[in-house]
């Protein structure tokens, strides 16, 4: 994926480094970081975190359009002059909309069993609003 948005493979390097082993350190003009032993995952607050959220999210917004695409969902209007929105994403929540219909809920459970395949990621169940 990361190939796929132009990353140089260095940096993609870095990054797995940094996902794959359990010690790492940063280097910001010069001066290195003190070690930083992962434990399990990236933790909240995590530099690297609102950037990997990024490119994940561009990935679940792609499947999502293609639903959208193929009329396989639909947005809702809040207003009538306002866009359509099928999605929101902000901060590391995702905000999803969609027409309470079986047919929806079936498209939608499809587009984040695939997103979770690719990225290896679960649904936080417990944390549903």
């Amino acid at each position: 994926m990361l190939l796929h948005f132009g990353f140089p493979t260095i940096w993609i390097n870095w990054v797995m480094a940094c996902i794959s082993s359990p010690h790492f350190q940063f280097m910001f003009n010069g001066l290195r970081s003190p070690w930083i032993t992962k434990t399990c995952g990236f933790r909240q607050g995590c530099p690297l975190s609102p950037y990997l959220f990024i490119i994940c999210s561009e990935l679940l917004s792609l499947l999502i359009q293609d639903a959208l695409a193929t009329n396989a969902l639909h947005g809702i209007q809040l207003s009538s002059n306002g866009p359509i929105l099928f999605h929101l994403l902000f901060a590391d929540d995702i905000f999803i909309f969609a027409p309470t219909s079986h047919k929806a809920a079936i498209v939608i459970k499809k587009v984040l069993h695939s997103y979770c395949e690719v990225w290896g990621q679960r649904i936080n169940r417990a944390d549903q609003g």
